[in-house]
């Protein structure tokens, strides 16, 4: 179940579509190898005003059976790189209009060697390379075949400078299968292959619109990947900045102190954070012995450091770039902390769990006894995060040392607040095992409570403030969810019998599809209209374009909001009853949306 504004899940949606996945569908894939570098001609004389020579370029253009011809056609032109690195006239990337006459058309060129990329609107770009123009000479190039469609060029380098070989391999893969290696392993082979010719340039053609993941990997070298490649219809996406391979990194890290604070090794796990992904991979965990760690075999980018103690509660988390071998050195300050819990004007024993902003999920565990008192060490003073478990409570508090103090002392007091009530269906039955949910609407804290055998539940140590209350369960294969009730408490306040009514949710499935084919990773948002505009469901689709969203079944009319990627928006309005299943066709035509707000009076 979902609370949202619908204008900020709108705009949440546009703001995340463009990095959204899609699958490829019935894409080819074509890899240009080069010719051999050679030099270009040399340029006139420092302070000669004799312009560069030129020649002619002349090629006939082949377009598929049905198709008309071109109106245009373009040359984007460059030098031929030097092999022998000797400083060469250079010829800037520039680009050259040509004309039609009868069956040809003709491009004026400057002299030299050049690599060619001619366009052709609404086909894919050809390339030809180290075409050598001569001056004043007719060069003809033979008839270019044309193929209509998406593609995705750039280039493959080393860092240290070693050519790329037949041995290297470039994929392209669907972003929202690349994300997913579980389904990497039970699809196969579900991505796009080429071999870059030895100057390390390649070309994917035929690819469908959508967002993908671009790697390349050469044996010596660590696998690199460039995400988000987002492919519009019938244009090509020239990955301007080369994929760099390197070979194997190796990280480094001293500690200090050299254990934890009971005396064992720390343990130290690094996490790959992925280009253009949320998900972070684990890719090297391990203990620390003398608080030394070291990891070789990594590859270049960036990681996510992380120190535990041999309780595995988080002390240390950083971001680390790793472009070269590194050797890091970390002190580790230890905080110990000594504190009390109060319930109202009573001690509270219960389990606590201090979070950091970037801390390991399993937090720092401490106890308060029959006392109220707690102690334990953390990694730093400042602002915290504490659990409390008894409670499913969450709240902020800030540990610091008084000057001169060997401790930070801490007080934690919990309002004397409870909420109580019970969950039941539509015919009043009581509903065990709902998950009732408290959601402060002055901070946004959340806490939860579960019912019991009878349905009913107890929120304990809540603030004093306004409340909104919600509840959802899953029975058998039916999900429910109640509408939600604001209930506004105290400082006094000890008890108010709140009745939580669940509805069914009615299930919509469907596919999102497009001219190429299912659109994976596209994401909508249903929104109910009238009174219960405030649930909305949320889902993307999987790989084959499928979906599944639970609305309120009391709904009669949706808004439903889907951004796929490499399409454009839409927005469609449903009544009930919804179809079954539900297909939503998408394109590329579109325009621009406007969103037109009040002013405000800052």
């Amino acid at each position: 179940m979902k609370t949202a504004l619908t204008l900020l899940a709108l705009l949440g949606l546009l703001a995340a579509a463009p990095t959204s996945p899609v699958a490829a569908v019935g894409a080819s894939l074509v890899a240009d190898a080069p010719t051999a570098a050679a030099a270009v001609p040399a340029a006139p004389e420092a302070g000669s005003a004799a312009p560069r020579r030129t020649g002619v370029l002349e090629t006939s253009l082949v377009v598929p059976r049905g198709e008309s011809a071109p109106d245009s056609l373009a040359v984007r032109f460059e030098s031929t790189p030097a092999a022998d690195g000797r400083k060469r006239d250079l010829i800037p990337r520039s680009t050259a209009a040509c004309r039609r006459q009868d069956a040809a058309w003709r491009c004026v060129l400057p002299a030299g060697r050049l690599d060619l990329r001619l366009e052709a609107a609404g086909f894919i770009p050809q390339y030809r390379w180290g075409v050598a123009i001569a001056p004043g000479a007719v060069v003809k190039l033979g008839a270019i075949e044309l193929q209509r469609g998406s593609s995705v060029s750039g280039r493959v380098e080393t860092s240290t400078g070693a050519p790329i070989t037949a041995t290297c391999t470039v994929e392209l893969l669907p972003a929202a299968v690349a994300s997913q290696p579980s389904y990497l392993r039970r699809a196969g082979e579900p991505g796009l292959r080429a071999r870059p010719g030895d100057r390390g340039f390649f070309r994917f053609a035929g690819v469908a619109p959508g967002s993908y993941a671009l790697s390349a990997v050469q044996p010596g070298f660590e696998k690199t990947t460039v995400a988000p490649v987002i492919v519009e219809r019938d244009r090509e996406t020239a990955v301007e900045k080369a994929l760099v391979l390197t070979p194997p990194l190796r990280l480094e890290l001293a500690l200090d102190p050299a254990a934890d604070p009971w005396g064992k090794p720390w343990r130290v796990m690094l996490q790959r954070k992925e280009p253009g992904f949320p998900q972070l991979r684990a890719v090297a965990s391990g203990p620390a012995p003398d608080g030394r760690f070291s990891r070789p075999g990594l590859a270049a980018g960036r990681y996510l450091l992380h120190v535990l103690d041999s309780e595995g509660a988080g002390f240390l988390s950083e971001e680390i770039d790793l472009d070269a071998d590194r050797t890091l050195e970390r002190t580790i300050d230890l905080v110990w902390v000594e504190g009390r819990v109060t319930k109202g004007d009573q001690p509270f024993a219960t389990r606590l769990r201090f979070f950091g902003p970037v801390a390991r999920s399993t937090g720092i565990r401490m106890a308060s006894d029959a006392r109220g008192a707690f102690s334990g060490v953390l990694p730093r003073e400042g602002r915290w995060r504490v659990e409390l478990s008894d409670l499913r409570r969450t709240l902020g508090v800030t540990v610091r040392r008084a000057k001169g103090a060997r401790s930070a002392k801490v007080e934690i007091a919990i309002p004397d607040v409870r909420l109580s009530g019970d969950v039941v269906d539509e015919s009043s039955e009581p509903i065990a095992g709902a998950q009732v949910v408290a959601s402060d609407l002055g901070s946004g804290e959340q806490q939860t409570a579960v019912t019991d055998d009878r349905g009913a539940f107890e929120l304990d140590g809540l603030p004093a403030s306004p409340q909104l209350v919600s509840a959802e369960a899953d029975l058998g294969d039916r999900h429910l969810s109640s509408d939600p009730v604001t209930v506004s408490l105290g400082k006094d306040h000890r008890r108010d019998a709140v009745r939580l009514t669940l509805h069914d949710q009615a299930p919509i499935d469907g596919v999102v599809t497009s001219p190429a084919g299912p659109v994976a990773g596209a994401r909508l948002i249903a929104v109910p209209k009238g009174p219960l505009g405030i649930h909305t469901a949320e889902a993307s689709t999987d790989a084959a374009g499928h979906f599944h969203l639970d609305v309120p079944a009391a709904a009669r009319e949706l808004q439903l909001l889907i951004a796929p990627p490499g399409f454009s928006f839409r927005s469609l309005a449903l009544s009930a009853p919804f179809p079954k299943p539900l297909s939503i066709p998408v394109d590329d035509r579109g325009g621009s949306l406007v969103l037109r707000l009040p002013a405000l009076d800052l």
